[in-house]
């Protein structure tokens, strides 16, 4: 069987450089740089949001299952996750650790730049149940709703220009596009 995941880019958050004034780095390895700094930002910033610990099972029954379908929406975090994640409903408990154990980062060998931030649910496929949703729990997105989160775009941001700066060593302007 193989190996399921969802994956969400770092790549795709786009820069562009305007003016280089050193050339003898090459662009590729500058923006290899770049990206890999923005994506090691968003894996932390995933991990935090998939690592809750403000709420033990017990803690969840007593709240009458903020996740359940029934209620017909998530009674819990709706007030965001500290700009870390767009949604704070979509955040995740931590229970067994398998989610966190779950979680992957690697740069994409290959020409590409990119990269990857992913869940390998093969080992456990309770967290496609979170990821995906019962007939009896609401589905959460919390890969999807960290990159959105807008201090995880203010972080990559700063990593990516931080990255581009050691790379280059030059005054380059960087403009980020949508």
């Amino acid at each position: 069987m193989a190996s399921k995941s969802v994956r969400v880019d770092a790549a795709s958050l786009r820069f562009v450089i305007v003016a280089i004034g050193n050339q003898s780095v090459s662009l590729r390895r500058a923006s290899r740089a770049a990206v890999r700094a923005a994506g090691l930002v968003f894996h932390d910033a995933v991990k935090r949001n998939i690592s809750l610990t403000d709420h033990t099972l017990d803690d969840l029954r007593k709240l009458d299952h903020p996740y359940a379908r029934r209620h017909g929406g998530i009674q819990i975090h709706a007030g965001g996750g500290g700009g870390w994640i767009a949604d704070g409903r979509q955040q995740v408990h931590r229970q067994s650790g398998n989610m966190l154990r779950a979680l992957k980062g690697a740069e994409r060998p290959g020409p590409t730049v990119a990269y990857d931030v992913w869940l390998d649910v093969a080992g456990a496929p309770e967290i496609q149940d979170v990821l995906l949703g019962t007939r009896r729990m609401l589905p959460r997105d919390p890969l999807w709703q960290t990159a959105l989160g807008p201090t995880t775009v203010l972080e990559m941001r700063r990593a990516i220009l931080s990255a581009l700066g050691k790379s280059l060593r030059s005054q380059a302007v960087v403009r980020f596009t949508p």
